[in-house]
């Protein structure tokens, strides 16, 4: 009997997908566990990588296809073909630690009861050459685990599908990820603020982590920032006390101002000075995803774009590794 399934939606990222798959082959754990991937409408051999992968595994690996769908869709999709009792979402960019199945099915053997559901760590993977930018998002922006005040009763919001785990029959009697967000942003704190409204206790195990592989520079970061803004919108509508910022204003053009001729100093800049215009950044790209009517992730922002180009010049925001996530 299959006791977990790992679902792993995944889009154009083959060879990083193909190092997840190794690792999740490497598991040391004694539990009966699958791995579904679900392809959303990939452009490259990812599909034919995961059935070449499968006749060599020995465990369960299975390569399903949807169209352009989104991973709301596609995680659904996993959660309709899976065999397990329950699911661990993770991303086809986050490397498990070679324990990671086993703290998982461990929660699920001593909790049996449909709403308990695990929550693991995210950190960046060495192999990603995570710059001071990079370190900066994951220390709250990214993934807010200071949240987390106790681990045996983590929020809803914190429901991160990078590495998560929870029943799959509560995950079906709650009807799943709302496929109406098709892109990978707040679909999964969406559903968990849901399911934790359902009676999902949700426990925090710092030591069950997977590594991340997604190298981030200041650009891609903004383009990542205005489409969260565009979801935050949705996310509001389905939970209308989910906070949205304040529209651009007086406040914001002036710290822009402020903000744009210190970064002209020489290359050495302060700590503080980095953090405070990388803030300033994301919060603006963030902002403008929420209100402009047709936001373009591509377009330069409208409030601070010489600021942005300055800060991008900054080395403490590009990672030497090669970027190949490509959302």
């Amino acid at each position: 009997m299959i006791e977990l399934s790992v679902i792993i939606p995944t889009r154009d990222r083959v060879a990083t997908l193909a190092e997840t798959l190794e690792r999740l082959i490497a598991q040391q754990t004694e539990l009966s566990f699958e791995v579904v991937v679900v392809d959303d409408g990939s452009t490259d051999a990812t599909v034919a990588t995961v059935q070449a992968l499968a006749e060599r595994a020995p465990l369960p690996i299975t390569a399903l296809e949807q169209g352009s769908r989104g991973p709301a869709a596609a995680r659904n999709m996993g959660i309709a073909a899976a065999r397990g009792s329950a699911c661990l979402f993770i991303g086809d960019d986050t490397w498990p630690r070679a324990d990671l199945v086993e703290r998982h099915g461990r929660l699920h053997r001593r909790r049996p009861e449909p709403q308990a559901a695990l929550l693991g760590h995210v950190k960046w993977a060495s192999e990603s050459r995570p710059s001071p930018f990079m370190e900066w998002l994951n220390s709250g922006v990214q993934f807010d685990f200071d949240q987390i005040t106790s681990p045996e009763d983590v929020p809803g919001s914190c429901f991160y599908t990078a590495n998560v785990s929870a029943k799959r029959s509560f995950l079906v009697a709650n009807g799943g990820f709302d496929e109406s967000f098709v892109h990978a942003a707040f679909e999964d704190i969406e559903l968990g603020l849901r399911l934790k409204q359902a009676g999902m206790r949700l426990v925090y195990d710092p030591g069950a982590v997977v590594e991340h592989f997604h190298p981030y520079d200041l650009p891609s970061s903004l383009r990542r920032m205005r489409t969260l803004g565009r979801s935050a919108v949705l996310l509001h509508e389905r939970v209308p006390d989910w906070p949205l910022p304040r529209r651009s204003g007086a406040r914001h053009r002036a710290k822009a101002a402020l903000l744009t001729p210190l970064n002209m100093l020489p290359r050495v800049r302060p700590r503080l000075l980095r953090h405070a215009t990388w803030h300033f950044l994301c919060h603006q790209a963030f902002r403008e995803g929420c209100w402009d009517v047709e936001p373009r992730a591509d377009r330069p922002l409208r409030m601070g774009p010489a600021l942005a180009r300055l800060a991008a010049r900054d080395p403490a925001t590009r990672s030497p590794a090669t970027h190949t996530a490509s959302r």
